[in-house]
């Protein structure tokens, strides 16, 4: 079976590539989750959600880079606001959470390399 053989599975794809659950998925679709779930355990379409994921994903990530110089500038003016003092803490706690997160992605990133590189496979498993 290739990825696409039945008119819903485009519309399954999708959705489940977006992060729908399997009953938003055959709800879009106009068919049930057990339909879904069958879809899903066919390898070619299984493989087919995962490529429309990463390309989900990539998209997501670029269109938040795209913001990312905007955010850092409105928390860096909430940063600054002398009369919101609730609104600063709420600021210097996001930039904290958010640092904390980028160093953890670093580092998870350079055990894996160091995994990979070991291991010989240069990010192939």
């Amino acid at each position: 079976m290739t990825a696409f053989d039945h008119p819903a599975d485009a519309v399954i794809a999708a959705a489940l590539a977006s992060g729908a659950s399997h009953a938003r998925a055959g709800e879009a679709a106009g068919c049930s989750p057990a339909t879904v779930k069958r879809r899903v355990g066919q390898p070619s379409f299984r493989a087919h959600v995962e490529e429309l994921r990463a390309d989900h994903i990539m998209r997501v990530s670029q269109r938040l880079g795209e913001l990312s110089g905007r955010a850092l500038d409105a928390l860096e003016a909430l940063l600054a606001a002398e009369d919101a003092p609730a609104q600063r803490l709420g600021a210097a706690k996001a930039v904290i959470d958010s640092l904390l997160k980028f160093h953890e992605l670093g580092e998870v990133e350079r055990r894996l390399s160091g995994l990979e590189a070991r291991l010989g496979t240069n990010g192939r498993v």
